[in-house]
């Protein structure tokens, strides 16, 4: 579940509801990217989309853009473009996982018989 907006220039970290952008270039180099892609849409967003191969290696010129748009990337291409995205136009969508209740139960379930 998407769970706030980090600019990668400084770490900061904003509610989704507080996004001042509504048109952005969206990066991905992950498996399904358009998973992510409908992430964003679905966050309101007019997104821009640049796939890349998964466990892509970055270069300064794949998310160099010819306009002023944010760039918003997910957090695991973030990790290898923190060194050189580092104007305030670049964001990470950090996401959260969230376990289904019935599978949180059976795991404290296993984990109190391995205690005993």
């Amino acid at each position: 579940q998407a769970s706030e907006w980090v600019r990668l220039s400084d770490g900061k970290a904003f509610p989704l509801h507080e996004r001042v952008f509504s048109k952005v270039h969206g990066i991905a180099g992950i498996g399904h990217p358009d998973r992510f892609f409908s992430t964003l849409t679905h966050l309101g967003l007019q997104v821009i989309e640049h796939s890349f191969p998964d466990h892509y290696a970055y270069t300064p010129a794949d998310i160099a853009f010819d306009d002023s748009l944010p760039v918003i990337m997910t957090e695991k291409d973030a990790v290898k473009c923190r060194t050189f995205a580092c104007d305030e136009r670049y964001y990470y969508l950090k996401v959260e996982a969230l376990l289904a209740h019935e599978l949180t139960e059976q795991l404290d379930s296993l984990l109190k018989r391995i205690d005993k």
